[in-house]
């Protein structure tokens, strides 16, 4: 992360999370199979999180970004594959 990156992070987040690469995989697979959406790992990050949130963000209007512009369809068995050692 650069210095700029790093400046703007500080001064306006008010906490990070870190989000297994097991469920970044299963909420693709999920967004995929439960809705047509396609999307990317790095788009389905802030999905993947809110669970970490869910008492903060009980009774609360949130809204997630999601983006798929970066998708190899190549990967789609390992995408497979690694959400399935992920276990809820």
């Amino acid at each position: 992360m650069g210095d700029f990156n790093f400046e703007l992070c500080y001064k306006n987040l008010d906490n990070i999370a870190c989000v297994a690469e097991g469920l970044i995989c299963q909420t693709l697979l999920d967004l995929y199979n439960e809705n047509a959406i396609v999307a990317e790992p790095a788009g389905v990050l802030s999905l993947s999180a809110l669970d970490q949130f869910k008492i903060e963000l009980k009774g609360k209007n949130v809204s997630c970004l999601i983006s798929g512009g970066n998708n190899d369809f190549m990967r789609v068995k390992e995408i497979i594959e690694r959400a399935s050692f992920y276990h809820v």
